[in-house]
Formats: structure tokens, C-alpha cells, sequence
């Protein structure tokens, strides 16, 4: 209950337990909502961002969220409902440095969950990250990436553990090397990623303990992407990746271990003065050992279009597929169609409104079952100034399917408020 539990599709990847996500380590700008950083949403208002602390060279940039919210369903029953009042302290801190031809960034974050009345759902979580970039030539790069977390996987979503208990549990280490080499309007990128990851124990509320192994995974990836710079600013691309999971733990009833790849192309532009897209599509292959789980060879993509009708509204409508994988035994890859739209109008420049909505219809092909979850959501956000940020938040979110006895789901309603404190 920590993280929101729907987000965006920014990118089609196969990822989690059988495949690891390949992150794309020289983003242009900054990973954000939308397309452009200069619109309402994304939008930085000069003076009211954090400065952070300068010091040697260094910028440490320090924060502390506090988050206050109340959840109807905090197990996500269908049946039963118990709701409980939380507060979750997160403190982080990014650190950045370097010269043109050397840089780096180090960021750090903690969360602490403690629950009024189901207090089973208490949790500590943590993760640390860094990654540099060194110039070896004029136009070629080296990339490094190192991260560990320890984290809670939110309930409520495609491939989450339905066992009621305590919060489905893991740490995972991942590592990625990358190079970049750009040759005229050609851009060549390819990398290496390792992951682990490993699952504790759900106590179950009878105190029992339920073995998660089954879910630990060791994955290595492969991926190259080109991309060519269009005259008008826009970008044709194309990208192919090769990914290799072992379940090291896993039963002979649950071995999860695969190989597969992906093959997407696509372009992204701007439509006119107003309209910002990006769209691709490709083939998807994923092969079990194990016969009991179905190999998965298909489509994938992914559309996202952004619409900026005035200088205070923008519009973001995205759709795509994706695989999951499972914390149920049985199934291994969930096939996912996500489709949201988001809304942001600033009322002030200080002051922004945020209206969501989003669908994921869910195959669990294993067990013959489907199961559609949905989520309306309204934010305001406030910048008292550059030190201090809040908002107040509400979620209706909902989860249905064609088979209770397989998949559990149901609805739940979500209010709060944030505050957070940056230097």
C-alpha cells in the first residue's frame, strides 16, 4: 500500500520475476508524465524548486515526505473488507556530480509504514542507487548502474501474491553496463543488465508462514537500440533485447525459469505545435522450461499521445501491452492491456490539479481466467514554496473477474495527504 498502485505504461518491456526490465540509461530529459517538460504537469516554475545543498562540487539534494491516508480495503477482498488509517515517513536523498565528460548520481530513499488497526501490514522498505556516465570519446559513452532495494509489492495490481497475509516481501540487486556511440543523426546503444531477486515469507494471519521462493529469480539481458534524428526533431528508433531467467529455489511444480526476447520499433514526434506521440510496436517471445506454463509468442506495443490544449492543460492518453509475472503458482506470465488518461491543469503557477483514470485487463491464461482492475483518481498539489510541497489525494480503485475462487480482487477507496520538505 506504500507506492501507487496503477501507473503509466512509459515503455514496453517484459520484466519481473522471468524477465528484467532493460533501462534506458541516456534519457534525453528527465523521466516524467509527459512528453514535453515545458506544459502544465511537467512543468518546473522557476524559484520554487528544491535548490538542494552545493559543496564541493557536490549537489545533495535532501527530503522528507510524510504521508497520512486512509484505505477501505487495505487486503483488496472482494468480501470482508477491513480498512485502517496509515502513516508513511520517507526520507531520500540524491547526490549528483561531475564535469561534461564525467558525471554521477547517487540517490537514496527509506519508507516507513505503520497501520492503526492492521498493523500486520507494517513495513520497512529501502533502496540505494548509482550510476555514472564517462566520456571515451567526443561522441561515445560508458554507462555504470549499480542498485539494491528492498521493497513491497503493492497489492491490487496484475501479478501480485494473493495470499492474505503480511505485504509480499523482496530484495532484488541489479547491475547494468552500457555504451553509446553517435555517428551524424545515428544513435547506438547497447547494454547488459543483471538482476536478483529474492522473496521472504508471508506470515499469514493464523501465524503460519507461506514459502515465496518459488518467485526468486536471476536474470540476465541483452539489448541494443538505434535511433535516427528526423530534420523536423523527431526520432525513428528501434530495439531488440535477449533475456535469460532462472528460478534458482523453485519446485518442480512452480519452476518459473525462461528465455524469450522482443523486437520493437517506432517513432517519436511531435504532431504539431500542440500534439506530442510516441508510438511502437513489435513481437514478444517468452519459452518456459517448465511444460506446465504456456509460451507466450505475440504482439506488443505501446501509443502515448499527449495533447497541450492551452498553456494550462495538458492531456495524456496512453495504451499498450505488457507481460507480468505472477505470484501465483500456477500462472506464470499474465498478458496485460493497459490503457489510462491523465489530465493536469495548473490552476496557479503554484497549484496543480491531476485527474486519472486507468484500466488493465488481465489474462491469467493458465487458469482460463480474466480480470479487469480500474482506478479514478483526483490529486491537488501545492508548492508553499521551494522547500515545501503538499497535496491532497483520492482513489476509487475496483478489480473484478471471471473466476473468485482463482483470483481474488475487489473495490476499495483511498483519501490522504502528503507533505514533503527538501532542501
Amino acid at each position: 500500500m506504500i507506492f501507487f498502485r496503477l501507473t503509466l505504461l512509459a515503455t514496453i518491456f517484459v520484466s519481473g520475476t522471468a524477465f528484467a526490465q532493460t533501462r534506458e540509461p541516456f534519457q534525453s530529459e528527465p523521466s516524467g508524465p509527459l512528453l514535453r517538460s515545458n506544459v502544465a504537469g511537467s512543468r518546473q516554475q522557476a524559484g520554487l524548486s528544491p535548490e538542494g545543498i552545493s559543496t564541493g562540487g557536490i549537489l545533495i539534494q535532501p527530503s522528507l515526505t510524510v504521508k497520512v491516508e486512509s484505505d477501505s480495503n487495505v487486503l483488496n477482498r472482494a468480501t470482508q473488507k477491513r480498512g485502517s488509517v496509515f502513516v508513511v515517513l520517507t526520507p531520500t536523498v540524491n547526490a549528483a556530480g561531475g564535469t561534461e565528460q564525467a558525471s554521477y548520481v547517487v540517490r537514496a530513499q527509506a519508507a516507513v509504514a505503520r497501520f492503526a488497526s492492521i498493523t500486520s501490514q507494517n513495513s520497512e522498505t529501502f533502496g540505494i542507487e548509482a550510476n555514472g556516465r564517462l566520456a571515451v570519446a567526443k561522441k561515445a559513452s560508458v554507462f555504470a548502474r549499480v542498485a539494491f532495494d528492498k521493497k513491497i509489492e503493492p497489492r491490487g495490481q496484475a501479478g501480485e501474491s494473493i495470499t492474505e497475509g503480511s505485504p509480499a516481501e523482496y530484495k532484488q540487486f541489479e547491475a547494468q553496463i552500457a555504451a553509446r556511440a553517435e555517428s551524424g543523426a545515428m544513435r547506438i546503444t547497447a547494454s547488459v543488465t543483471a538482476t536478483k531477486r529474492d522473496y521472504a515469507d508471508i506470515k499469514l494471519e493464523n501465524g503460519r508462514t507461506e514459502d515465496q521462493q518459488f518467485r526468486a529469480s536471476n536474470v540476465v539481458s541483452f539489448a541494443l537500440k538505434s535511433e535516427y534524428a528526423l530534420p523536423n526533431g523527431g526520432i525513428l528508433f528501434a530495439a531488440g533485447t535477449y533475456s535469460k531467467a532462472d528460478s534458482p529455489n523453485a519446485p518442480s511444480c512452480c519452476d518459473q525459469s525462461s528465455k524469450g526476447g522482443q523486437a520493437i520499433a517506432g517513432i517519436r514526434t511531435e504532431l504539431s505545435k500542440l500534439v506530442s506521440a510516441e508510438i511502437s510496436a513489435g513481437y514478444v517471445t517468452r519459452d518456459y522450461i517448465s511444460n506446465i506454463y504456456k509460451d507466450f509468442n505475440g504482439p506488443v506495443w505501446q501509443a502515448k499521445v499527449d495533447w497541450y490544449p492551452t498553456p494550462l492543460m495538458s492531456l495524456s492518453v496512453a495504451s499498450g501491452r505488457k507481460i507480468v509475472n505472477s505470484g501465483i503458482p500456477a500462472v506464470a506470465g499474465i498478458v496485460v492491456d493497459a490503457t489510462s488518461l491523465q489530465l493536469f491543469y495548473e490552476v496557479r503557477r503554484n497549484f496543480d490539479v491531476i485527474l486519472t483514470w486507468a484500466r488493465s485487463d488481465e489474462n491469467y491464461r493458465e487458469i482460463d481466467t480474466k480480470a479487469v482492475a480500474t482506478l479514478v483518481g483526483l490529486e491537488g498539489r501545492y508548492i508553499f514554496n521551494s522547500r515545501l510541497t503538499g497535496g491532497l489525494f483520492s482513489r476509487l480503485r475496483d478489480r473484478s473477474s471471471n473466476n473468485r475462487q482463482q483470483l481474488s480482487g475487489g473495490s476499495g477507496f483511498e483519501a490522504g495527504l502528503w507533505l514533503r520538505a527538501s532542501l
